[in-house]
C-alpha cells in the first residue's frame, strides 16, 4: 500500500512538472518554441516509464553496479564526473539556446579567454562534485536493493 501511495505521488509530481514545462512559454519568452515543445514531448514519457519499470530497472542497476563497483572509487568517480560534465554542458547549452536564443558556438565566441576558462573550471568543479555524489548515491541504491533482496520488502 505504501509503495502504491509513493507511486501515485511521483505520478502527480511528474504530471505537474510536465504541465509547467508545457505552459512555460506562455509566461516566459522561449526561443525556438517548436524545438522546445518537441524536446518536452519526446522526454515526457521517460519519467513515467521509470516509475512503471522501477523494479526491473533496479535489477539491471544492481547487476551492473555489482560489477562496476569492483573498479573502486576513483575510476567510478572519474566516469561519473565525465558523465556529469556532459550533462552540465548539455543542460547549460539547452538553457542558453531556449532561454536566450544563443547557440553553444555563440557562447564560446562571446566569452573572452578569462571568463571562458572560469566557466569551464566551474563546470569541471561541479562535475567532480557530481562524480563523488554519484558514487555515494549508487552505493546507497545498491545497498537498498541488496537489503530488499536479502530480507524482502
Amino acid at each position: 500500500m505504501e509503495k502504491l501511495k509513493k507511486a501515485w505521488c511521483k505520478l502527480i509530481l511528474i504530471s505537474v512538472a510536465l504541465t509547467f514545462l508545457l505552459l512555460l512559454p506562455v509566461f516566459y519568452e522561449i526561443y525556438y518554441q517548436a524545438y522546445y515543445y518537441t524536446l518536452v514531448i519526446l522526454i515526457s514519457p521517460l519519467p513515467f516509464l521509470r516509475i512503471f519499470y522501477e523494479r526491473k530497472l533496479d535489477e539491471v542497476f544492481y547487476r551492473k553496479w555489482e560489477k562496476q563497483r569492483r573498479w573502486g572509487f576513483w575510476p567510478n568517480m572519474i566516469l561519473g564526473s565525465i558523465t556529469g560534465l556532459v550533462f552540465l554542458v548539455v543542460f547549460v547549452s539547452a538553457g542558453q539556446f531556449f532561454g536566450r536564443g544563443i547557440t553553444p558556438v555563440d557562447v564560446v565566441e562571446r566569452l573572452s579567454g578569462g571568463p571562458l576558462v572560469g566557466v569551464v573550471l566551474m563546470m569541471v568543479v561541479f562535475a567532480v562534485i557530481l562524480g563523488v555524489v554519484g558514487w555515494y548515491e549508487n552505493e546507497n541504491r545498491f545497498s537498498r536493493i541488496y537489503y530488499n533482496r536479502k530480507y524482502g520488502s
